[in-house]
């Protein structure tokens, strides 16, 4: 499977991770064909050649109606802030613009699933960290009219190339920025910026010592929002490499973000990803309020819950609430168990998760179409049925489930 690895060297912004994307095997005009479908005035791309302390990179430049991009990219958050009064203008005249008004430009452009679920994600990213930073809701959070557009053009273009390329997993290393002071729309701000720190929480983080900020909001999010961070590098065959630069330049190190086009096959039968956990001891609540809980946080977007019984403090019986659930779901569900059992802490650990390798079809069984779930694990395979397609079965054909699922199973040998 195709896998990329980017190699923070010097930090990351959405334009460097784009350009280094056309250097690693987009072609220039597939892009540029790709986000003229978000119909910005006056758009247009190119790509040219700059040297990074001797590496040939590859640098973005993009022009719309009204402006000509070629420095704004030095400090994206500058274009991000909070706007608390309510706006009735039409999008076109709207100065300023939320997640959700730019994923509805993204919308329209008709992009396949694959890409806009990696959008959203990313702006997702984004806006959950400058709300938390700033004191506001998400909504809340709005892009300036630059800052929008660009942000638009970085988060679908490389969207695109990662959906272009066909890859399955996105890797990046330890991730770097600068120290000392920018100055934004707030004022003066520390390097890392708070919405970049905000980000970097839980990744391991490198402060260089430039005098700059290296990592921007957006390239942040662009990483942790699709990919995982690994400590000991990668493994595979090197398909291409690339080299995508800011328009910075510095003396002693290279303003270049390496990435790698790696083939790499999964010896163990597995695949691996990172996964969040919460967990929580409670004497004080009933079984009930635990089942409510429990069937509250799968809705709610949970990879698995559980609870046991424990004991606590002087003897008392109670529960173990496990949750396991991806980075983007977190906090929702941290409120959620929060509210619903007025816990007074809640463990939250980050984790490598074993998966083995599946996917889902459609078969026919008693003349209905059932969804079955292919799992491989080494040498060893099997099939089992959706629990809920049988369910829906059952009501259907009057057997119980269990005897369907046994009728399943003697047909399969």
């Amino acid at each position: 499977m195709k896998t990329l690895y980017f190699d923070v060297l010097c930090g990351a912004s959405g334009d460097m991770i784009l350009s280094s994307l056309v250097d690693v095997g987009v072609p220039e005009d597939f892009l540029r064909k790709e986000l003229a479908k978000l119909s910005i005035p006056g758009f247009s791309l190119s790509i040219d050649k700059q040297k990074r302390n001797g590496i040939d990179c590859s640098h973005l430049i993009l022009s719309w109606d009204g402006h000509d991009e070629h420095i704004h990219h030095e400090r994206k958050h500058e274009h991000v802030h909070e706007h608390n009064h309510p706006h009735h203008e039409t999008q076109e005249s709207v100065p300023f613009r939320n997640s959700r008004q730019i994923l509805e430009i993204i919308e329209k452009a008709a992009y396949n699933e694959r890409v806009f679920a990696s959008c959203k994600k990313i702006l997702g990213r984004i806006s959950e960290a400058e709300a938390a930073v700033h004191g506001v809701s998400v909504d809340e959070v709005h892009f300036h009219e630059i800052g929008a557009i660009d942000t638009i053009i970085d988060v679908a273009g490389i969207s695109l190339c990662i959906n272009y390329l066909d890859v399955k997993d996105v890797l990046f290393s330890t991730l770097t920025d600068g120290r000392g002071t920018v100055n934004t729309r707030h004022g003066l701000m520390p390097v890392p910026v708070p919405a970049v720190a905000k980000l970097c929480e839980g990744y391991t983080l490198k402060i260089l010592p430039i005098e700059s900020e290296l990592l921007t909001p957006t390239g942040c999010a662009v990483l942790t929002a699709l990919g995982k961070q690994i400590a000991l590098g990668v493994s595979g065959q090197i398909l291409k490499t690339g080299y995508g630069c800011g328009d910075k330049v510095f003396e002693k190190s290279p303003n270049a973000l390496r990435v790698f086009l790696l083939e790499t096959e999964s010896k163990t039968g597995f695949e691996t990803d990172m996964i969040c956990c919460l967990e929580s001891d409670m004497d004080h609540i009933s079984g009930e309020i635990m089942g409510d809980v429990g069937g509250r946080l799968m809705l709610a977007g949970a990879l698995d819950v559980s609870w046991c019984p424990v004991f606590m403090k002087k003897g008392r019986p109670g529960y173990r609430l496990s949750v396991l659930c991806n980075e983007e779901t977190r906090q929702n569900l941290i409120d959620l168990i929060m509210l619903h059992t007025r816990t007074l802490g809640i463990r939250i650990q980050r984790m490598e998760r074993a998966v083995a390798q599946r996917r889902t079809a459609t078969v026919q069984f008693h003349d209905s179409s059932i969804l079955e779930k292919y799992c491989s694990y080494k040498d060893t395979f099997f099939t089992k049925p959706e629990y809920e397609s049988l369910a829906e079965l059952s009501v259907k054909t009057g057997q119980p489930v269990i005897e369907l699922m046994e009728e399943y199973i003697r047909n399969k040998h």
